[in-house]
């Protein structure tokens, strides 16, 4: 395994104004940047993105207290349909090796019966609105770029398909630490290899990153600090005829005893097109078929558990 780091592109122009033209000259040039570096990878690191690292600490720190509980306790919050709690060995990112070694509690919007564990995480359920709402802006943003950097004359092409109701969700995982009597089974991953389902991926991560190379190569992928790490999901693939295409990445079980005695902490927003909307090539090409976004979701869903 190399090291790797991603190239950071500044989206402050972006973001200065609601309503600004993402076709002014400073924005469109941004929006190309964005394009072309993501291209070259399947992703790119985000700077001056207008979340506050004081956001994404405080969910962090509120979920650890949940997370520090005994699964027991957790198994009342367990998972229904997207949102809620599930514990190590539960899920199986890639369907082909145990379940993953991780922590993982799931929200996403207007799922009012969702319920919270204030008693031991007070502010659990207004850290994670706050960083929600945020990463949601941002995306919108994000769509926005794309559009502009692929040549596109409306700006709203991608974006206007995700003012719906869909699965987007905020999820914030803890990696447990692997000591001396923790019990793993082979083949076991913190996170097993996959590519993201929807159209894209803010991840806010403190290390243990793996993406694989086109020349087959795992590449360690580092955090940036003060950045989020921008990736392109598979129906962003299929959306524009493998012109952004989606990478695949894992977090594996570290080799160096230190590393493997450190719990890892992550928060990712994943963005899905809302739920009826039908993604179709955008260039009128017959490259993927047209294909409804919880459909496609679902079936993605269905292979985990």
């Amino acid at each position: 395994m190399e090291g790797s780091a991603a190239n950071v592109v500044d989206i402050s122009p972006l973001l200065q104004i609601q309503t600004m033209d993402f076709k002014e000259p400073a924005s469109a040039a941004v929006c190309r940047d964005l394009v072309r570096e993501i291209t070259q990878s399947g992703f790119v690191a985000l700077s001056n993105h207008g979340i506050p690292i004081e956001s994404t600490d405080k969910l962090i720190s509120n979920s650890s207290s949940f997370f520090a509980q005994d699964d027991a306790f957790k198994q009342k919050y367990a998972r229904k349909g997207i949102d809620g709690w599930s514990g190590p060995g539960i899920e199986s990112l890639n369907p082909g090796t145990p379940g993953d070694y991780k922590d993982a509690y799931n929200y996403s919007r207007g799922h009012a019966t969702q319920c919270w564990p204030e008693e031991v995480a007070p502010g659990m359920k207004e850290a994670f609105e706050d960083v929600f709402e945020r990463c949601d802006a941002l995306s919108k943003s994000i769509l926005k770029a794309f559009a502009v950097g692929l040549g596109m004359e409306d700006a709203e092409f991608f974006a206007k398909a995700h003012y719906s109701q869909s699965s987007t969700n905020l999820r914030c995982v803890v990696y447990p630490p692997i000591g001396e009597g923790t019990q793993l089974k082979d083949g076991q991953m913190r996170c097993g290899q996959h590519s993201d389902f929807g159209s894209l991926t803010l991840l806010f991560q403190d290390g243990g990153l793996e993406v694989l190379s086109e020349t087959g190569q795992w590449l360690s992928l580092p955090g940036i600090p003060g950045t989020v790490l921008l990736i392109v999901g598979d129906l962003m693939q299929r959306w524009t005829a493998d012109r952004l295409k989606a990478i695949v990445h894992k977090v594996d079980i570290p080799r160096e005893e230190e590393a493997r005695k450190a719990a890892r902490k992550s928060v990712i927003f994943f963005v899905q097109p809302d739920n009826e909307w039908v993604v179709r090539c955008f260039n009128g090409s017959d490259k993927y078929p047209p294909i409804k976004t919880i459909d496609y979701f679902q079936s993605k869903v269905d292979a985990l558990y």
